[in-house]
């Protein structure tokens, strides 16, 4: 079930890798996961235009360090020439660097970019041989299922990726149209494992070793890569290696103190503090305190 994975000239000791979450996987967040057992993680996605309109350093996305590693950013656009400038400007910071085409929330498709793109496979294929192109670093793809039920083209665009030279595909298998909601379609995933002869990922729905047997044994793909169950639980990836439980309160306060090391800002510190709060007792009212706090020694003393 564990084992080393191959993304092109990128050797990964481990395939549970942590997903990009926007607002969530800062460099605080990366670091944590990475104490508790992810192989690799991912940044927040970040908009092409931003990393060529902005210095990098000045990128709070973008922020990462020499113990950040292995490294995959994440980039969304949805037009070729400035992801391909963008992906060679950030590629001294990554070894990976990976393209969102799954994101399903209304601002990122309204303006033709995430799982937008899904519907346009011949723009797709010049935007992906666009940023190989560009780029000495590995390139992986992010993608869902399709856009709806009767729409389902995975297997389609993962060949289509593979042929543009990505080195590896991550299936989030739900539509755009799901969202979040229902359970990811197991059969998805194992199509496109059987489709390509790159590594395959398997995203969603995975909460526990239970949940992570599962998908390995039932689509074949090659790792896992795990979002909201670890935006809860930091601490899961040790979980499903070695059934290891961490105390929550314990990881809140490690959380804490990184942001500190890190000079993060308290709204960066929030959204992903919430998340790791959910499932304490009174975590309502938890939420509610956190959000209100002005200062460190304030969530601290909370903590």
């Amino acid at each position: 079930m564990f084992k080393q994975i191959n993304i092109g000239n990128l050797k990964i000791k481990g395939n549970l890798f942590l997903a990009p979450m926007s607002g969530v996987t800062n460099i605080a967040f990366r670091t944590l996961c990475r104490r508790y057992g992810a192989d690799l993680c991912f940044t927040e996605f970040v908009n092409s235009h931003s990393i060529l309109n902005m210095n990098l350093e000045e990128n709070k996305r973008l922020k990462t360090d020499d113990l950040d590693k292995p490294l995959g950013i994440q980039i969304f656009g949805n037009d070729e020439e400035s992801l391909g400038k963008a992906a060679k400007e950030i590629e001294p910071l990554a070894d990976l660097i990976d393209m969102n085409l799954g994101c399903p929330a209304y601002r990122i498709i309204r303006t033709g970019c995430g799982s937008e793109l899904l519907k346009e496979p011949e723009k797709l294929k010049k935007i992906i041989e666009k940023i190989v192109d560009s780029v000495d670093k590995p390139i992986s793809v992010k993608i869902r299922s399709g856009i709806d039920e009767k729409t389902i083209n995975a297997v389609e665009v993962a060949k289509l990726c593979e042929n543009s030279g990505v080195k590896m595909i991550t299936v989030h298998a739900r539509t755009q149209k799901q969202g979040y909601s229902g359970k990811i379609d197991l059969e998805v995933i194992k199509k496109v494992k059987e489709a390509v002869n790159i590594p395959v990922i398997g995203n969603g729905d995975v909460i526990s070793f239970d949940t992570a047997k599962e998908l390995i044994e039932k689509t074949g793909c090659d790792g896992i890569m795990i979002g909201r169950g670890a935006r809860t639980n930091p601490s899961i990836f040790n979980e499903i290696k070695n059934g290891e439980v961490k105390d929550k309160l314990e990881l809140l306060y490690e959380y804490i103190q990184l942001c500190k090391d890190y000079n993060l800002s308290l709204k960066d510190l929030k959204i992903p503090a919430m998340g790791i709060i959910h499932g304490f007792n009174g975590a309502l009212k938890l939420r509610e305190e956190l959000s209100n706090m002005k200062s460190y020694e304030e969530i601290e003393s909370l903590i």
